[in-house]
């Protein structure tokens, strides 16, 4: 992921109660928001969900102040 940038097709096994269960071609299930599908996404579709780094340096002090206080900073 060189570019800051991950695609990801995935199979839609099943959606309830506003979460979809996702299966990758490699790896675990997971569940996901539904109102982030697409418009039609529904069981048995396939999904491409593309994941891109947005924080740049900066936003990182920011990121382990926020850690820092939940207390999940390693």
């Amino acid at each position: 992921m060189r570019d800051g940038k991950k695609k990801s097709l995935l199979f839609i096994d099943a959606v309830a109660e506003g979460t979809a269960r996702l299966l990758p071609k490699d790896g675990p299930a997971f569940e996901f928001p539904a109102a982030l599908l697409p418009a039609g996404a529904r069981e048995g579709c396939q999904v491409e969900i593309t994941a891109v780094l947005r924080c740049e340096n900066g936003c990182r002090e920011e990121i382990d102040s926020l850690l820092d206080e939940l207390g999940d900073n390693p």
